[in-house]
Formats: C-alpha cells, structure tokens, sequence
C-alpha cells in the first residue's frame, strides 16, 4: 500500500534524543532520512514518502503553516494515487 508519513520539524515525539541515543524514534531530519529509517518497520511498501513540516510540532493540523501540509498530501494523492 502507498504510505505518505509526515512529521513536523519540532515534533519531539518520534524524534527524542536521549543522551545522544534515538532510543528507536524516527529520523525526522529530512523526508529521505524518515522514509529509510520507517521503511523495514512498515513491510517495506512499494511506494514511501515523507515530508516535514517546517517549524511544526506533533499537532500538524493545528501549525500555523499547516496548509502546506494540506497541499503536499493533496499533491502526493494525486501524484501516487490519481485525481
């Protein structure tokens, strides 16, 4: 199944680092990071990506910025799974 993860730049949640372990969290640092660190905990899906949210913490609906989240799902919907 086609899996599109998003995570915001200042979601501590899946990204804790706990005296310089990452304690199993995500790499949230850039889309490609994520996806590679995701990609064998979700069976390895035919079609992974990823975008981060600048500035967003674990709550994307409610970032000021939210709207370019809203977009880039809106885009990669009808990019991966059409209109």
């Amino acid at each position: 199944m086609p899996t599109f993860l998003v995570a915001g730049t200042n979601d501590t949640l899946p990204t804790q680092d706990v005296a310089g372990s990452r304690l199993g969290a995500a790499d949230c640092d850039t889309p490609e990071a994520l996806t590679e660190d995701e990609r064998t905990h979700l069976g390895n899906p035919p079609s992974l990506d990823a975008y981060i949210l600048d500035g967003a913490g674990h709550d994307l609906n409610q970032a000021v910025n939210a709207p370019e989240y809203f977009r880039a799902v809106n885009q990669w919907g009808a990019k991966t799974l059409g209109s």
